[in-house]
């Protein structure tokens, strides 16, 4: 009896241990199912909320061309006008230059024609200022070629040969200037060809050939250019 009687009470205690463990079982699929529930919910809910946005009309309001302040608009006439503007007093500023170009050169012409020595300096003075801002004028470089032979002639006179021979030689850079500038001038040819002969009174045998044949080249040239200019 004794032996039945414990069997009895082991029988028992395993059939409270399989409740207690089917009792967990099921509990853990309840929360497993609630879980699962609450995760549905959660995704119906982020699809409804997905599906609700439209992302073609929040791109199209975000970057709507009519939003924004009115200062934002670029007006295409206004800087047509501007740039219109701009280059009106651009050339007006250009006219007025060349203006006053024209003028100073024949002011320095009249200074080279009184063949005074103060006028001579004085008109060299100005061209050399003038250079500063006309620097590929044709015009003025011979005219600067030419200023820097009447001061090699002053020199002459006063017996300042190393003088002289300086003033030559800056003449001839501005007369090759010219020319580069302007090679259909006839003024620039025959300054050029001017300086070439003055130039080779300081050259050697060979040197001094050569530039007898450019000052005969370009004499001719001005010549084609200005028949009738006999000086």
């Amino acid at each position: 009896q004794q032996q039945q009687q414990h069997n009895s009470n082991a029988k028992k205690s395993r059939l409270r241990k399989n409740v207690s463990f089917s009792s967990s079982v099921t509990d853990t699929k309840t929360s497993s199912n609630s879980l699962s529930s609450e995760s549905e919910s959660s995704r119906d809910d982020y699809t409804t909320a997905d599906e609700s946005y439209n992302s073609d009309a929040y791109d199209t309001d975000y970057f709507s061309p009519d939003e924004g302040d009115d200062d934002d608009f670029y007006d295409l006439a206004s800087d047509a006008e501007d740039n219109s503007t701009l280059d009106s007093y651009n050339s007006s500023t250009r006219m007025v230059r060349a203006s006053g170009l024209t003028e100073l050169l024949r002011r320095v012409d009249c200074q080279f024609s009184s063949g005074l020595e103060g006028d001579i300096e004085q008109a060299h003075a100005t061209l050399l200022e003038a250079e500063k801002t006309f620097q590929e004028n044709a015009e003025l470089l011979w005219r600067l070629a030419k200023s820097y032979r009447n001061l090699a002639s002053l020199e002459e006179k006063k017996g300042n040969t190393d003088l002289k021979r300086s003033y030559i030689f800056e003449a001839y850079v501005f007369a090759e200037r010219a020319l580069t500038v302007n090679d259909s001038s006839p003024d620039t040819h025959k300054w050029f060809a001017i300086l070439s002969g003055a130039r080779g009174e300081y050259l050697g045998t060979k040197e001094r050939i050569a530039s007898g044949r450019e000052f005969k080249k370009h004499i001719d040239a001005a010549l084609s250019y200005s028949p009738n200019d006999a000086t």
